[in-house]
């Protein structure tokens, strides 16, 4: 392939806002990445040219001047535009990683335009880099193997094949691969028999002459992008797509089978899965990390046949919390619904733990415990409410009984599930829709009358809890 020349218009879109994920004090609000690909088997010829534009806030009382961004030792910053197209101050520099022996990463420290203070606008920045993807695996990353390979690549933050906004160490780093979900869209350009596949879709996909270029877009918010390019299979189950490589033909339709089997047992459980929800399960190569983060669940080739954590991962299309933020009604009600779905061993687990966390929160704010869980969030106890109501379904589950509290679900997903809805509705729902006695009295108590706090301060135990209501 002759040498890439690049051309690209950043399309700025509406901020998405999602909970803080306050590495270097900022939390992402989108992201879009415009990439062109060369593949060769030969990791030093292989070409990536790119542009990664972010929009961010700050979330933290100290003004944000500063921002740090991260990139594979083979890509270089090129240079860093802000508003108006104009170039930002950028301090180049190959740093060592504090607490990762051996790894080198290109570090690249951006100078905002003005100081950013929080929850006062937001700034937009476009990071143009280019390079090759060198294999992070010989600096000691454990299962980051990926170069531009036409057998098989990713675009992932774990592998820094797109700038990574945080420190030089790999606290900050660790926190940045776990940020909160938000959205993202990825406009590639990809030579060959290849396809793409991850937690971001196919919203358009065009040919011409050996480059496919693909619209990647979420569907809704998720984790840092994780992009597989590969001559994948493609197979499409209503909102699940499956993609396996050459290699794995034998496993293909077996595969297949523990997908639908598993999709069965999730809508036995919990009714239909959201309308808007999408999964995409994709084959890894031997020897590559399973990246982590919501919207695609990758598998290593041998696991294609039986993978035990299969319905956990397609939970994520029955969730009803959809940016994980802090405070939403559902944080605690989807808590309690993947402990149900790993097995009876997590619920044991759980309730302790719950009760142990509930009655610490309380002990240190009397004020919380007289609180009704619907005003949890207008009183200011966004972070609070999410441990709080799990333990309150989890009490539910145990009151009413499995098959009772699994049609309690169902009602709770096909009413609830669609438009504004808050805790003060859900209350209003539940002492509509709850007929057995004690749970019904549980649910006027906590989720209406603010008496959390009495019953739990009155418990040694989740099962002592649980007794004042049998």
């Amino acid at each position: 392939m002759t040498r890439l020349f690049f051309l690209c218009c950043i399309l700025l879109f509406n901020s998405f806002p999602a909970r803080a994920n306050q590495t270097d004090g900022i939390e992402l609000l989108n992201a879009t990445l415009v990439a062109r690909l060369h593949l060769s088997h030969r990791a030093e010829d292989g070409q990536m040219v790119g542009a990664y534009q972010v929009s961010f806030r700050a979330v933290t009382d100290t003004p944000v001047t500063k921002v740090s961004v991260l990139l594979n030792p083979g890509l270089d910053v090129l240079k860093v535009v802000g508003a108006g197209n104009k170039s930002l101050q950028v301090n180049r520099r190959t740093t060592s990683i504090t607490g990762a022996t051996g790894l080198r990463l290109n570090t690249a420290t951006i100078t905002l335009p003005k100081a950013l203070k929080k929850n006062k606008g937001r700034a937009e920045i476009v990071i143009h880099y280019k390079g090759h993807l060198k294999d992070l695996s010989a600096q000691g990353l454990d299962g980051v193997p990926e170069t531009l390979n036409p057998d098989f690549t990713m675009i992932r933050s774990q592998g820094f094949a797109y700038p990574l906004i945080a420190s030089p160490d790999m606290a900050s780093i660790d926190q940045a691969w776990s940020r909160n979900p938000f959205h993202q869209v990825a406009f590639l350009d990809v030579p060959g028999n290849n396809t793409v596949v991850g937690n971001l879709s196919i919203a358009q996909k065009t040919t011409r002459g050996d480059i496919t270029k693909f619209e990647m877009k979420s569907s809704r918010p998720t984790g840092p992008m994780a992009l597989a390019i590969a001559p994948y299979r493609v197979t499409t189950l209503g909102p699940i797509t499956t993609a396996t490589l050459p290699q794995d033909a034998a496993a293909d339709s077996t595969f297949s089978g523990h997908v639908e089997q598993a999709t069965a047992a999730l809508e036995d459980m919990f009714g239909a899965p959201a309308s808007n929800a999408r999964m995409t399960i994709a084959a890894l190569p031997p020897g590559y990390r399973v990246p982590e983060g919501r919207g695609a669940y990758f598998v290593n080739g041998s696991d294609l046949a039986g993978t035990p954590a299969l319905k956990t991962a397609l939970f994520d299309m029955w969730r009803m919390s959809p940016d994980g933020r802090a405070g939403h009604w559902a944080a605690g009600f989807d808590t309690v619904l993947a402990a149900i779905i790993r097995g009876e061993q997590a619920m044991t687990t759980m309730r302790p733990n719950l009760f142990a966390r509930s009655k610490t929160l309380m002990a240190d704010d009397s004020a919380l415990g007289k609180t009704a869980l619907a005003d949890y969030v207008i009183e200011g106890y966004s972070n609070e409410s999410d441990a709080v109501s799990a333990l309150a379904f989890t009490a539910l589950r145990d009151l009413m009984g499995e098959e009772d509290f699994s049609m309690l679900v169902m009602k709770i997903r096909r009413n609830l599930g669609a438009g504004y809805t808050d805790m003060a509705s859900v209350a209003e729902f539940l002492e509509q829709s709850v007929e057995h006695k004690h749970a019904k009295k549980l649910v006027k108590n906590w989720f209406a009358g603010g008496k959390a706090g009495k019953d739990i301060s009155r418990a040694d135990s989740y099962d002592e809890l649980l007794s004042r209501y049998r």
